[in-house]
């Protein structure tokens, strides 16, 4: 006999979404318990009914690439003052 485990629909969208957003599967199926399988499952079902209805799929990406603009901003300023402190470093030692 095989025993599924019911997830909540809100948490299947919670889940689907930190996953189109970039966060990995594995980590995902850790936090939250489904196994990777199922998760990779509740993308591909929602990524196909994303294509059936365009304007959900490019809310979709606009959404990722949105998450994907604020992560590289947070990272290009951790380089700025990476950058800064390196240069510092440099200066002092060459007085």
């Amino acid at each position: 006999m095989i025993i599924r485990n019911h997830y909540s629909d809100e948490l299947k969208r919670e889940i689907i979404a930190l996953a189109l957003n970039g966060h990995s599967v594995a980590s995902l199926a850790q936090q939250f318990e489904p196994t990777a399988a199922t998760i990779h499952a509740w993308v591909r079902e929602a990524r196909a009914q994303d294509e059936l209805d365009p304007a959900l799929s490019d809310a979709a990406r606009i959404k990722e690439l949105e998450a994907k603009a604020r992560e590289l901003q947070m990272d290009f300023e951790i380089l700025k003052r990476a950058n800064f402190w390196f240069a510092m470093d440099r200066n002092s030692k060459h007085q």
